[in-house]
């Protein structure tokens, strides 16, 4: 980019209105979300945000000066301020659905227990939910959204990496993966909450559920798609051993080696599940980066102030 722009190596200062243009397009943006909603509703604030931060991708995308893409990059910022809490609360209910899931299965196929011996299994991450909800309320009173998002979506990576390298023992991980997500709880509701008007409330938090469903629905469709596909192409080349023809010693030593590939194919399908829900929270840090930090505090300190 630096480049096509015949932007000089020591002269980078010029590069950084790419970067200031979106921040203060969202920063700016930010105070005027809950009046425009006021106004004209919130359902034509969010379509027509949806439209601006099109258009802008659209402009930053087909720019050849730097001015243009400056403006682009502004005007997603203006208009991504309304869209984050709705993006991070998609990629939470994906990586929740994928987890209750995948570990009831993990339980079955690689533990031999039914579905009610996957229940303690399944425990360890549903225990640690409600522990991280009080841990991530408690850190946005004090801190505002942003570092209980970020922490909690990066807790719930390092956590989902953890679990792809631990299949098939997994419960410490699963600990922290489920009070890493429950972290994130509290900031996701109050900065949607934060950007609509107090009348409206009632439908931001729903918005936030709704978000949170839809992800869990296109979360455990496309990876549980995605690993069948991937779990069929790793034991396409396995032949099913046949008790004809050959002696039973035989035939169960080929049985044996035949459920031990299974396992492997199975462990690999549940860790590269894992390593995908990882990858989704990572996203998710790095897009609640973009939530501006103390808000409430400030807004307190101003109104004392009067």
């Amino acid at each position: 980019m630096i480049d096509e722009f015949d932007i000089p190596v020591n002269h980078l200062e010029r590069a950084t209105p790419l970067v200031t243009g979106y921040l203060l397009g969202y920063t700016a943006g930010m105070p005027l979300l809950g009046r425009l909603s006021d106004r004209f509703g919130r359902k034509v604030v969010i379509y027509a945000c949806l439209v601006a931060f099109t258009i802008g991708s659209v402009v930053s995308a087909t720019a050849t000066e730097l001015v243009p893409l400056v403006a682009g990059r502004a005007l997603q910022g203006l208009a991504g301020g309304a869209l984050l809490p709705v993006t991070m609360a998609l990629a939470a209910g994906a990586v929740l659905m994928v987890t209750l899931v995948d570990v009831q299965l993990l339980a079955q196929t690689l533990h031999g227990l039914d579905s009610a011996g996957g229940v303690p299994l399944l425990m360890w991450f549903l225990a640690g939910l409600p522990v991280g909800a009080l841990v991530g309320g408690f850190l946005a009173s004090r801190f505002g959204e942003r570092v209980p998002a970020v922490l909690g979506f990066a807790a719930a990576a390092a956590a989902y990496f953890w679990i792809a390298r631990a299949v098939p023992d997994i419960e410490p991980a699963l600990s922290l993966a489920g009070a890493a997500l429950g972290i994130t709880i509290a900031p996701l509701s109050s900065a949607a909450l934060r950007t609509t008007p107090e009348g409206s409330h009632g439908t931001a938090s729903a918005v936030v559920v709704v978000a949170r469903m839809m992800g869990m629905l296109v979360g455990v469709a496309a990876l549980t798609s995605w690993s069948l596909h991937r779990f069929q192409a790793s034991t396409a080349d396995l032949d099913t051993p046949l008790p004809f023809g050959i002696p039973e010693a035989e035939y169960l030593e080929l049985q044996a080696d035949y459920i031990d590939a299974l396992d492997a194919a199975l462990a690999t399908q549940y860790a590269e599940v894992f390593t995908a829900a990882a990858v989704i929270c990572l996203a998710a840090a790095l897009v609640a980066l973009g939530i501006p930090g103390r808000v409430r505090a400030r807004s307190s300190s101003l109104t004392r102030g009067r």
